[in-house]
């Protein structure tokens, strides 16, 4: 799969106390209450509010509520206020991301280049506390957006680590979506299951939506070629496998 632009997915939240306070008589002789700070703060917002300085990018161990032990991730403080923490990026398609369900449970990569933080941890990340999502693209020509949403949670394991809730939509975006299984990407050779050593493309953008290499164009649907069929003066010819 050809990539499209730098992805960055990156969580903050936002975080709301409440106290409920009981008058006590005299008689009921003192009240303590006692507070235990987190051995490690949950997330990269509170590794920024740790620090009476400003901190750069980098990594940095969390300990989200009820995980059981702390790991590391990478922690941007140049978007907006800082705080955020990265849980996906794809630069340039260095690593593969179609994987196993173990490996997207665990995570994958290497955390300041590609990698996927892991849903398990991603599940206790955003179970803890009201957080927002925050997708970075950049394109090939340099150019960059946003999009955001105020809210954002998945499920745990038992429930297939499922979208849970996502919130309202904000940001600058600017999105082409390609149908049936095309890439965009800059305009290249799209070739087709009838004619596989033609170019069909007629390249008219910098960036279009096209089958990407190692594909070819059946119908509306980019397939490998394998499933093309045989073809016989533009007529398919159904391969039969035994």
């Amino acid at each position: 799969m050809v990539l499209l632009f730098q992805l960055n997915i990156i969580v903050s939240f936002v975080i709301f106390f409440w106290a409920s306070s009981t008058a006590l008589s005299e008689e009921s002789g003192p009240s303590y209450f006692f507070y235990q700070e987190p051995e490690y703060p949950r997330d990269c917002k509170e590794v920024r509010d740790s620090c009476n300085t400003q901190i750069s990018n980098g990594v940095f161990l969390i300990k989200p509520d009820g995980y059981h032990k702390p790991f590391e991730v990478y922690c941007d403080n140049d978007s907006e206020s800082g705080g955020w923490t990265v849980i996906q990026r794809r630069l340039d398609g260095s690593l593969i991301f179609q994987r196993e369900w173990r490996e997207y449970k665990v995570g994958f990569g290497f955390l300041s280049q590609e990698y996927w933080i892991g849903n398990e941890k991603l599940s206790f990340l955003t179970n803890q506390n009201t957080y927002e999502l925050r997708i970075d693209f950049t394109l090939f020509d340099g150019s960059s957006f946003y999009i955001a949403y105020s809210l954002f949670r998945i499920g745990d394991e038992f429930n297939g680590y499922t979208l849970t809730h996502l919130g309202f939509f904000s940001g600058r975006a600017n999105i082409t979506n390609c149908s049936n299984n095309k890439d965009y990407i800059p305009c290249t050779c799209e070739r087709s299951c009838e004619h596989p050593d033609v170019c069909i493309m007629n390249c008219t953008e910098d960036e279009t939506c096209i089958c990407p290499n190692g594909f070819y164009l059946k119908g509306e649907e980019c397939v490998q070629l394998e499933d093309c069929g045989c073809f016989l003066d533009g007529n398919i010819i159904p391969v039969i496998r035994f």
